[in-house]
């Protein structure tokens, strides 16, 4: 079975907690809530402070991505 790596993109504490509340069987596992500032300028910086300070959980991966904290509504995965 593939090794999926997503981190959740929030924006602010509702948006995590909403995720932590709703997906907490998942956190640690496969699925990391990920709280960017909302800023004039591209959040690639965010990605790489998580991106270095978690290098192992990268390389043990064979699929990493993101999603928005939205997803559930848009794509309809029920919470757990």
């Amino acid at each position: 079975m593939p090794r999926v790596l997503v981190l959740v993109l929030c924006f602010d504490e509702h948006s995590r907690t909403f995720i932590e509340q709703n997906y907490a069987a998942h956190l640690g596992d496969w699925l990391f809530p990920l709280r960017i500032e909302t800023t004039k300028y591209l959040e690639n910086e965010v990605y790489l402070n998580w991106a270095q300070s978690n290098q192992d959980k990268i390389r043990e991966s064979d699929y990493v991505g993101t999603l928005s904290w939205r997803f559930v509504h848009k794509i309809g995965i029920p919470p757990v």
